[in-house]
């Protein structure tokens, strides 16, 4: 496969990297350590390189001490390899990569490596928001339909080495950022594109970029189930909780085509917008889940950790935990989940900026929350919109001191975490921040 500007790739159905064949590995995060680790055991010749001698002490922890790794300038000692793989966070232009295409290598990464050795069927499912409670959707109701089903890509973890456990007839499910996107190859039984709002724009050149990466997947899935107005050029599967497309909601039920599937208060999951996701899962699963199913999944899913999840009652105030929202437009839908509950809480907001519009906030706040607390990196920027729209705030340095000004804002009612920011600043993930919040909340005692 050729990606324009991105030179030689190496695809899904194409060679992968053989015995003493040599590969470089670019970035070493998660992927990029499973991928390493996968290829030694295949007998390949691995070399490492990231941006800063901090990658050594992840190949040590994991195992992989002896992989030779090289840092900053010091790319051009690498030898010509077969092979460079990008781990996600490493946009395909990055010095290192053209430098080693220059010499001959072929672009990869672990999800085209990946899908090349997977004899399971793929549904892979991306969008700006909701796709890893879809993807965890899809996932669930394969199993329940009796079948194994495999979840990995942008959420948990590597599945690399779930490959001895796959076989024909089981299901691979991967959630897919726009990073992977950009120069993924994969043959996928059915695709899903959620929704598309501008995101991730600090890294993406620009909007037609992102969303370009997004819209590949048409190209790499055999059908598409895509939300109604999303890419609409394109033949797919539409869902719609406003519209009467193939799945929709009519008098508080879910159809799909004109076959009910489950009753609106059957659903566990608060909010709106899991409608959505669960119709999302319904159009990918078709010929696979049978349709009476799904008022089981509705009501036996829980959701994922760090998306709205209560966390205690202390000092008389409910915390919730929504760690996960890392643009404005998920604040907006989890504040307008809580509203439908009659909550109205003390949001905290911040964390690393990635090139997006605050606008959306404002409003949303006015509306649903009482108040607000910024943190981290993005709380000047924040501040600007917030100040534009008149709604009161303050402001600190980090999340512990960030939760007991909220409690001081709340008077007895709710303090919710939804940064609306990547977590990049301060944490390695969403989730480790979701777990910082989680244990300063349950350490608090209720005395004042």
């Amino acid at each position: 496969m050729e990606l324009e500007g991105f030179g030689r790739m190496a695809g899904a159905k194409g060679a992968m990297p053989q015995k003493n064949e040599v590969a470089v590995v670019v970035g070493v995060g998660r992927s990029g350590l499973a991928l390493l680790s996968h290829l030694r055991s295949r007998g390949v010749i691995t070399f490492a390189y990231d941006k800063s001698e901090a990658g050594r002490e992840a190949l040590l922890a994991e195992g992989l001490g002896e992989v030779p790794l090289l840092t900053g300038e010091d790319y051009r000692r690498l030898p010509s390899a077969d092979f460079v793989f990008r781990s996600p966070g490493v946009r395909p232009d990055h010095p290192v990569i053209r430098y080693l295409q220059g010499k001959g290598a072929r672009l990869c990464d672990e999800i085209t490596y990946f899908a090349a050795l997977c004899p399971a069927s793929i549904v892979a499912v991306t969008g700006s928001d909701g796709k890893s409670t879809t993807a965890s959707l899809i996932a669930a109701a394969i199993q329940m339909a009796g079948k194994k089903a495999f979840l990995g890509g942008n959420i948990g973890r590597s599945l690399l080495w779930d490959l001895p456990l796959m076989q024909r007839g089981d299901y691979a499910v991967l959630e897919l950022s726009s990073f992977q996107l950009m120069t993924a190859d994969l043959s996928a039984i059915s695709g899903v594109i959620t929704n598309l709002a501008p995101n991730h724009l600090n890294w993406h050149t620009d909007m037609a970029e992102y969303k370009g990466a997004k819209e590949r997947l048409f190209s790499l899935a055999s059908r598409m189930t895509v939300k109604d107005g999303v890419f609409p050029a394109y033949r797919a599967t539409r869902f719609s909780l406003d519209k009467k497309t193939e799945l929709f909601l009519q008098d508080g039920v879910v159809y799909d085509r004109e076959e009910p599937l489950f009753h609106t208060s059957e659903v566990s999951l608060v909010g709106r917008f899991h409608l959505e996701n669960l119709m999302a899962a319904a159009g990918a699963t078709r010929g696979v889940v049978p349709r009476e199913l799904f008022s089981a999944l509705a009501r036996e899913f829980r959701g994922l950790p760090h998306r709205l999840s209560f966390v205690a009652r202390r000092r008389g105030i409910d915390f919730y935990n929504s760690s996960i929202d890392t643009s404005p437009e998920r604040t907006v839908a989890t504040l307008t989940a809580l509203a439908e509950r009659g909550i109205s809480p003390v949001v905290l907001l911040g964390g690393a900026e990635k090139g997006l519009s605050f606008a959306p906030l404002p409003p949303a706040l006015r509306k649903m929350a009482r108040g607000a607390v910024l943190f981290g990196g993005a709380r000047e920027a924040i501040a600007k919109a917030l100040d534009k729209g008149g709604f009161p705030y303050t402001l600190c340095a980090d999340m512990e001191e960030a939760i007991f000004k909220a409690i001081n804002m709340a008077e007895g009612g709710a303090v919710l975490l939804s940064p609306a920011c990547t977590a990049f600043d301060a944490f390695r993930d969403y989730a480790e921040r979701g777990e910082v919040f989680t244990q300063i909340v349950l350490r608090l005692s209720d005395d004042n």
